[in-house]
């Protein structure tokens, strides 16, 4: 693949539908910003939260182009970005690699329920990306017992 050189920042989170969100900002674990974020979470890490009001749009109305990889890795808002991606998802050819926390949703969700609703409601296959850079199987029951992780969706027909 060839990076394209024209990239544009939009200060704005991503969702399943227009509007206005509160998202947390730790003060010492800047990392771990989201919108599930609050003040009592923070506390028990002793460290402070800014709230702030951003704009949310879907990645659907923002990107117009194909889109062939995409990264996902957004502290629990990973069900809602895909949801705004319809169009975007309908390209057979696109890898998607996304942050693997069924906890870090609000509220949480079970493994299988993060499962089903990514990767077979999206009709795609997913791998785990290993720690030495390896991918291997990631199945349902394997979602079930993972509490955190990277994985790779991708077609069927495109199966690493």
């Amino acid at each position: 693949y060839r990076l394209n050189h024209e990239i544009s920042f939009h200060p704005i989170a991503l969702g399943d539908r227009e509007g206005t969100v509160s998202i947390g900002f730790p003060e010492r674990h800047t990392g771990g910003s989201g919108v599930s974020l609050h003040q009592n979470s923070c506390a028990q890490l002793h460290d402070k939260v800014e709230l702030q009001q951003i704009t949310v749009k879907r990645l659907d109305d923002i990107i117009d182009t194909n889109v062939d990889l995409m990264k996902i890795d957004c502290e629990g808002s990973e069900l809602e970005i895909l949801r705004g991606a319809e169009r975007i998802l309908k390209n057979h050819n696109i890898r998607i690699v996304l942050e693997w926390a069924p906890g870090f949703h609000s509220p949480p969700l079970s493994g299988g329920e993060m499962y089903d609703q990514v990767v077979t409601a999206n009709n795609f296959i997913a791998r785990r990306l290993t720690p030495n850079q390896q991918l291997e199987p990631f199945n349902r029951d394997d979602a079930i017992q993972t509490a955190h992780c990277d994985i790779l969706l991708l077609r069927q027909n495109k199966a690493a």
